[in-house]
């Protein structure tokens, strides 16, 4: 059984995401994998959100918890460029990353903090977001601009 969308929780995690990359918004609808992806210049990112009712601590309890979640990110065919990322969201608003590979899940650790956000603890929406690199070094940020399958060509 599915549980209502976590509107808040995409609503923030898009606002992490677009500062990641070029977003491309997936439509809802039944049977969706994946809820957006990020384009970056070598790899695209499909990612799913998850909202707890606790905080997770540890890989065992993410496996548990969100094994549907998990599960459809599994079912996206894994390609060369391909990243299937799990974001969950916990009741107070601070959010942890994980990769999803077909035989484990990693805990992706969070960017770097400034400086003047280090003394408040960063949620919602101004968390920072996932430090690929140090999981996934061909994952690093490269400038260029790409184009969305699913968004309409503009007529200039």
């Amino acid at each position: 059984m599915s549980g209502r969308p976590p509107l808040q929780a995409l609503k923030e995690a898009k606002v992490i995401a677009r500062r990641q990359g070029d977003l491309c918004e997936n439509m809802l609808g039944r049977g969706i994998l994946y809820d957006f992806a990020i384009h970056l210049a070598l790899a695209i990112i499909k990612v799913r959100i998850k909202r707890t009712r606790w905080e997770l601590e540890t890989i065992e309890e993410v496996m548990t918890i969100c094994a549907r979640d998990i599960a459809r990110l599994r079912n996206i065919p894994q390609t060369s460029g391909l990243i299937r990322e799990l974001w969950v969201r916990g009741p107070s608003g601070r959010w942890r990353f994980y990769l999803v590979r077909s035989d484990q899940i990693m805990e992706i650790p969070p960017g770097a903090m400034p400086e003047a956000m280090k003394a408040v603890r960063p949620v919602r929406e101004d968390a920072p977001g996932p430090d690929r690199p140090q999981v996934l070094p061909e994952a690093a940020a490269r400038p260029g601009k790409y184009f969305c399958p699913f968004m309409a060509v503009s007529r200039e």
